[in-house]
C-alpha cells in the first residue's frame, strides 16, 4: 500500500506493509521507480520476511545495528536493477560531504549556501541541508544516518564478491530474512542450516538469479582493475 503523509520529513518512508510518500514533494516517475525498489523490495520487503518466520518473527524490527546493511541493501538494489540515476548517487554523496562539514563546525546556512553554490535549486538546497539537522539545532551536531547508505552499500558489494570468490552465492539471499547485520550473517547463516530460519519469501529478481548477479559483479571487479587514465587517452579523441 502507497499512501500520501504529512507527518514526514523525509520523501518516503517505509512501514511495515506500505510506504508512505511525503505530500509535500512532487515525484517524478524515476523517483518512484527508485522508491518501488528501495523502500519496497528492500524495507517493507525485509519487514514481511521477519514476519514471516516461524520462531523470530523480531527479525522484522529493525535495530540500530542493522540501518547500514538494510541501506547499503537497497542502494545496491537501486544499481543493479538500472534505476538509479547519476543525480541519485550525486545526492547520496553530497549528503556525507555535509555531514562531514557540519562535524568541521558548519552551521546549517553554510551546508544550504554550499549546496547553491554547487547548482542545485534553492528548494533542493534546503531539503537536503535540512536532512543533515534532523532532530538537531542550526548550530547543533549532524544527523549522520545518511552516511549509512554509502557505508552499507560497500559493505554489501564487498560480502557478495566474497561470496561469489568462494562459491557461496546460494548464501546470499539469507540477507533478505528479515532487517539483519552483516555482521549477524554467519549466525543466520547456521540458524537457517538448523531450520529455525526460513528462506526469505520475498525475493527481488536480481537475487532470485543468482548466476546473473554473480555474472554482473564479476565484470565489474574486472573493469574495476582497469586503468581508468589509460583508457581515457585511448578514447578521448573519438569523441573531439
Amino acid at each position: 500500500e502507497v499512501m500520501l503523509s504529512d507527518g514526514i520529513v523525509s520523501d518516503a518512508a517505509a512501514g511495515a506493509n506500505n510506504i508512505k510518500l511525503n505530500q509535500d514533494v512532487k515525484f517524478s516517475q524515476r523517483e518512484l521507480d527508485i522508491l518501488e525498489v528501495h523502500e519496497g523490495w528492500i524495507h517493507v520487503g525485509t519487514t514481511q520476511n521477519g514476519l514471516a518466520q516461524p520462531y523470530l518473527t523480531c527479525l522484522s524490527k529493525g535495530t540500530p545495528s542493522s540501518t547500514i546493511t538494510q541501506e547499503g541493501l537497497a542502494v545496491l538494489t537501486e544499481i543493479i536493477t538500472l534505476k538509479s540515476t547519476p543525480r541519485r548517487l550525486s545526492k547520496l554523496v553530497n549528503r556525507i560531504q555535509a555531514v562531514t562539514k557540519v562535524i568541521d563546525g558548519a552551521e546549517f546556512v553554510d551546508i544550504y549556501r554550499d549546496y547553491v553554490a554547487q547548482g542545485l535549486s534553492k528548494d533542493d538546497s534546503y531539503t537536503l541541508a535540512q536532512r543533515v539537522f534532523r532532530g538537531s539545532t542550526p548550530t547543533g551536531l549532524p544527523f549522520t544516518k545518511d552516511i549509512a547508505y554509502i557505508k552499507g552499500f560497500v559493505l554489501v558489494y564487498n560480502l557478495i564478491r566474497v561470496a561469489i570468490q568462494l562459491g557461496r552465492i546460494d548464501r546470499l539471499p539469507l540477507l533478505l530474512v528479515g532487517k539483519i547485520s552483516i555482521d549477524d550473517f554467519r549466525l543466520i547463516s547456521q540458524l537457517h542450516d538448523l531450520g529455525v530460519i526460513e528462506s526469505p519469501q520475498f525475493v527481488p529478481p536480481h537475487f532470485k538469479d543468482l548466476r546473473g548477479l554473480a555474472t554482473w559483479l564479476s565484470f565489474g571487479r574486472f573493469i574495476g582493475d582497469l586503468s581508468f587514465e589509460k583508457l581515457e587517452n585511448d578514447y578521448k579523441p573519438l569523441f573531439l
